[in-house]
């Protein structure tokens, strides 16, 4: 419905019985009238908000008035406010309630020059004729003779002249107010709902019943009405009501009436008191059950022009951002669940949100979030999350932009075809992580999620909708059964809507065809148009190229966070890719600049760069192949070059003779020969006084990772540690003399007075082991991480003091935001070519050219290596799995399900698992980082279980938290019964104390810091006090932060040790 001719000023006055049954009511005032104030500043729907009482001539306060808040107000917000919370339900003797008296106060504070609004409350009629009560005389004798409300007071007295005049048609009153009632009453009865439902018929307004008074149902109904009056509802925007509209069947004698007592009211208001005028009243009442704000609407005479569109007057008055960011504030402090009241709110949210130049935005995101995680109640939640969705609700807009259309411009368009099945076999069907057949389960959070991230899984969401989307050129194309299709039922997109004259909206509405009313921002929808250029959508491409061409500056903006992650840059760069090959190549839109590009050449080489670098973190755990030389451990290969030693007169290997002539056994001191052996013993090992260089010896090299010298071991059997050579054993500040395979690279000792003349061994010189014919050049396994653990970052990463902590953990937007924008290209580079040599465990890598060429391989192809869990075999990504224990010789890596699955066994309560505390694969106690933070980490006494465990069965008390035994191993038939929320005896003979007052002293300890009484429930017994001491609640001790879970393991029988990285225990490993 619409009015004719009304004035542009309107004011809006809350009328409420506030008689003893109206509690409820006045609640409901309190709740919704912040709330109220807020809709009329952020709509300017309202000049003048005020709020009057009533109650009847038994007893109280007869009228209270709180003024006029807003323009030219007497009153602000916080003492209108005010005034509704000391409104006391209060007095109301009898049935009716000077319901005139109210609306002649209300008529008395009008003004000509505005249209009031009325929104009355009540449960009870007005004094009406065939009321002969005392408060229905005293009432007359007021508003007649008596009266203070000035010369229209009288006009009150008979409720057909009051409704006459409220309508601005009293021929007695010269200067003519008008207002609109709308009334909500909570009754039944014919006496109470005939009266204002004529009031409301005779104003414009509405009378609408509610079954039950529930402050939150009078609030929304309230809040709805008033939106559906101002006319901002936004179409799809239902929400479900329980309140019903009446109106009359028959009003055709209304206007006849001239007073409440005449005859003809009886088919419109009761005038004497009869059942029989009763069935008749009631009979010619319609009841409409209003299911949602959709019906509402219908039946709701709205203003004559419709408030301002908020989203469309944010962006164009500065002095009204400033509102809306008061406003919002208010809304969100005071109560956030009235934001769920109506989607245009929602509309306005997104502007604000959208808004980046708002200094005001991020405090007001941040407040929304900490408000939504303060409300407990899970319903409200939800309804928090519903109205979210609905916000993106734009069916009304985009059903207007696509019939603004021209017909001759209709086509080429796109849809989803109804009839087509894209459900697969059930043999076929997609595993859990490819679902989402169905279209059109999709939600509106879902399709609008590609405006937040670009994950794989979103893009493959919304790669299933452009690949179903039905391409038609013209309309003679069009298939028979989708030609008698409207619009509504089946929206058709046509592609000139990606055009500039239309301001590019298709890619923006273009997943309306999948949920009605669904609208992408200009980022989101650039994304989707990347995605299809990506996928190779054909009859698409065009369109998206006119869509990335125009958006090709707005990438490069650090205020868009969203924007600076790899997925997201890597799609924008496939796009672009994409399109410099089909550019080149002359196959891109005749419509385009010639110039035209998706990106800069400045933000081309920043993206590729950050994604690359983004990449060389992910595959920072990729196995690699690098070829060092071999080994040798214990090996027999031919002894090589020889020299006789001047004191036993045996020809050693030159590996181990010593300075002038003497071989190193020699001139070692007899007590370093321990193993059995006499000095003399040992050097008659493994040797001969006719021994030639062919002869087979035992090599071994030195473990010292500066070193890895190989040499010749006699005493094989001696040799109980790792190798090390003799320079390394004594620490010498010479060096090991060692000299350098051309083919293996391997080194071998050599002292230069043994070297011969005749030709320049330290430059060509081959290994026995590789002139006998041994594999010398062995692959080893190796990642980016362990060789830049020796070799530092320079291989890498080229990174001239723009980066201040490569290859940390700091996401790329971070990243970028703190390294700056300028000079990265230049002062950054991926992969650098240079000539720097690798090294594993200090020996020289063959292959290094290769190893990088490798790992650019799964740079450049943003892959990742992915890792299987070694106890669920299911594959993650390397970096996604950790080590089993943090112990050297234990190779196993597992998911961190797995992890806190299997350390996470043991629970309070219940019986403590042995096997469970220690690796499940090599069965050692695990390094403390590599188990998962939790309870059973501080467990006292469970180093005491671990050593009892072959005598003792321990369980968890659930009472003082500690292990305790549980009962002896007396045999091995099986295990014992199941139990749990287990309590040792001690907690049981405390449980069992007569006094609470013992139990309680039995948990509860006092702070050694400041005396403040501590109750555990649960948990470690490391306490944190308000006071900010660190104390112990089994001893009461106060530790320091760093130290007091070293007490705890120290002093109550800890397992796990203190939490720290991963350990591996033993030195340098082998390959």
């Amino acid at each position: 419905m619409a009015e004719s001719e009304r004035p542009q000023i309107y004011d809006l006055l809350i009328l409420t019985d506030a008689t003893a049954s109206m509690g409820t009511y006045l609640s409901a005032l309190s709740e919704s009238l912040p709330k109220i104030i807020s809709v009329s500043t952020l709509t300017d729907a309202f000049a003048r908000i005020g709020v009057i009482a009533y109650r009847d001539y038994c007893g109280g306060e007869l009228v209270e008035w709180s003024g006029w808040y807003g323009r030219d107000g007497d009153v602000d917000r916080d003492e209108l406010l005010a005034f509704t919370r000391r409104l006391h339900p209060l007095y109301g003797g009898d049935w009716p309630e000077a319901t005139k008296t109210g609306l002649a106060k209300a008529y008395s504070v009008m003004r000509a020059e505005a249209k009031t609004l009325i929104l009355l409350y009540t449960d009870a009629p007005p004094h009406m004729a065939w009321d002969n009560g005392k408060n229905r005389r005293q009432e007359t004798k007021y508003l007649k003779q008596d009266c203070r409300l000035g010369p229209s007071g009288s006009l009150f007295s008979d409720w057909v002249s009051a409704a006459k005049t409220l309508a601005g048609q009293s021929q007695q009153l010269k200067e003519k107010k008008e207002a609109q009632v709308f009334s909500i009453i909570q009754s039944h009865l014919v006496d109470t709902i005939g009266p204002y439902l004529y009031m409301a018929h005779q104003t414009r307004g509405s009378c609408f019943k509610i079954d039950h008074a529930d402050s939150n149902l009078i609030s929304e109904l309230s809040m709805s009405l008033l939106l559906a009056w101002m006319g901002v509802n936004k179409a799809g925007a239902a929400r479900a009501l329980q309140a019903t509209d009446l109106t009359y069947l028959d009003a055709d004698t209304i206007d006849d009436l001239k007073s409440e007592g005449d005859a003809k009211v009886e088919q419109l208001f009761l005038r004497v008191d009869d059942k029989d005028k009763e069935a008749l009243l009631k009979s010619n009442i319609r009841y409409n059950r209003l299911e949602n704000d959709d019906e509402l609407r219908v039946v709701v005479t709205s203003r004559k022009t419709p408030v301002l569109d908020f989203s469309k007057r944010y962006i164009s008055d500065e002095s009204y951002r400033e509102i809306v960011v008061e406003n919002l504030k208010k809304i969100i402090r005071e109560d956030v669940s009235s934001m769920a009241l109506n989607p245009v709110f929602g509309s306005l949210w997104r502007v604000v949100c959208n808004d980046r130049k708002n200094d005001a935005r991020d405090g007001l995101i941040q407040d929304f979030g900490a408000s939504i995680e303060k409300i407990s109640r899970l319903d409200e939640k939800a309804k928090m999350r519903a109205w979210l969705e609905e916000s993106y609700n734009y069916v009304a807009e985009i059903t207007a932009l696509i019939e603004d259309v021209p017909e001759s411009d209709k086509y080429p368009c796109v849809f989803l075809d109804p009839t087509q099945d894209w459900t697969m076999p059930m043999n076929e069907q997609e595993d859990a992580n490819g679902g989402d057949h169905d279209l059109k389960t999709f939600t509106r959070d879902e399709l609008l999620e590609i405006g937040r991230s670009c994950d794989y899984k979103i893009l493959r969401r919304l790669g299933k909708v452009l690949t179903r989307m039905t391409y038609v050129k013209d309309r003679e194309s069009l298939p028979a059964h989708v030609a008698g299709m409207s619009e509504e039922d089946l929206p058709r997109i046509p592609l000139v809507l990606a055009k500039s004259q239309y301001n590019r909206q298709f890619w923006k509405i273009l997943l309306h065809t999948v949920l009605p009313g669904t609208k992408l921002g200009a980022r989101a929808a650039a994304l989707l148009a990347a995605l299809s250029i990506r996928m190779g959508m054909k009859p698409l491409i065009d369109a998206a190229d006119w869509e990335m061409a125009a958006w090709k500056n707005n990438w490069n903006n650090l205020e868009i966070p969203e924007t600076w992650n790899t997925n997201c840059l890597a799609l924008i760069l496939d796009a672009d890719n994409d399109f410099e090959a089909r550019r080149h190549a002359g196959a891109v839109s005749a419509d385009l600049p010639e110039d035209a590009a998706l990106l800069s050449d400045n933000d081309r080489r920043l993206f590729e760069t950050l994604v690359d670098y983004s990449m060389l973190k992910a595959n920072i755990n990729t196995t690699l192949t690098a070829k060092v030389g071999w080994r040798p451990d214990k090996s027999k290969v031919p002894i090589g070059p020889l020299a006789i030693c001047k004191t036993c007169r045996f020809p050693r290997s030159v590996t181990v003779m010593a300075p002038g002539g003497v071989c190193g056994l020699c001139i070692s001191p007899a007590d370093e020969f321990i193993h059995g052996r006499t000095k003399a013993q040992a050097i008659l090992l493994n040797v001969s006084k006719d021994q030639s260089e062919s002869v087979e010896a035992t090599w071994v090299e030195c473990s010292t990772s500066t070193c890895r010298a190989q040499y010749i071991v006699y005493d094989v059997e001696g040799l109980r540690v790792r190798p090390k050579c003799h320079y390394c054993r004594v620490q010498s500040k010479i060096a090991a003399p060692w000299v350098e395979c051309n083919k293996c690279l391997n080194r071998m000792i050599w002292p230069e007075e043994y070297r011969p003349t005749d030709r320049n061994v330290s430059k060509n010189f081959h290994c026995m082991a590789c002139d006998s014919g041994c594999a010398t050049v062995v692959d080893v396994e190796t990642t980016p991480k362990n060789l830049r653990e020796e070799n530092g970052d320079k291989w890498l990463l080229r990174n001239e003091h723009k980066i201040a902590k490569p290859l940390g953990d700091m996401s790329l937007f971070k990243t970028i935001s703190a390294a700056g924008i300028e000079d990265f290209v230049t002062k950054v580079e991926i992969l650098p070519d240079t000539d720097a040599e690798l090294r594993i465990r200090g020996k020289l890598v063959h292959n290094t050219a290769e190893i990088k060429a490798s790992l650019n391989s799964w740079i450049k192809s943003r892959r990742v290596e992915s890792g299987t869990c070694s106890l669920c075999f299911s594959n993650f990504k390397k970096r996604d799995l950790r080590s089993a224990c943090g112990r050297s010789g234990c190779g196993q890596r597992i998911c961190e399900s797995c992890q806190g699955s299997w350390y996470g066994m043991n629970t309070r309560g219940r019986l403590i698992n042995i096997a469970a505390l220690c690796c499940p694969f090599c069965r050692r106690t695990p390094a403390p980082g590599a188990v998962p933070r939790s309870d059973v980490v501080f467990l006292g006494n469970l180093r005491d279980a671990v050593n009892e465990a072959g005598t003792w069965i321990y369980g968890w008390c659930n009472g003082c938290g500690f292990a305790k035994r549980f009962m002896e191993r007396v045999c091995a038939q099986g295990a014992p019964a199941e139990v749990s929320h287990w309590d040792c005896e001690a907690c049981i003979e405390n449980k069992a104390a007569s006094s609470s007052d013992a139990e309680r002293r039995a948990n509860t300890r006092h702070c050694p810091s400041c005396d403040v009484a501590t109750q555990k429930l649960s948990g470690c017994d490391h306490i944190e006090c308000a006071c900010g001491a660190h104390w112990c609640f089994f001893c009461g001790k106060a530790c320091e932060l760093d130290d007091i879970y070293e007490h705890m393991q120290d002093e109550h029988g800890g397992f796990y040790g203190v939490l720290g990285v991963e350990e591996e225990d033993g030195g340098d490993g082998d390959y």
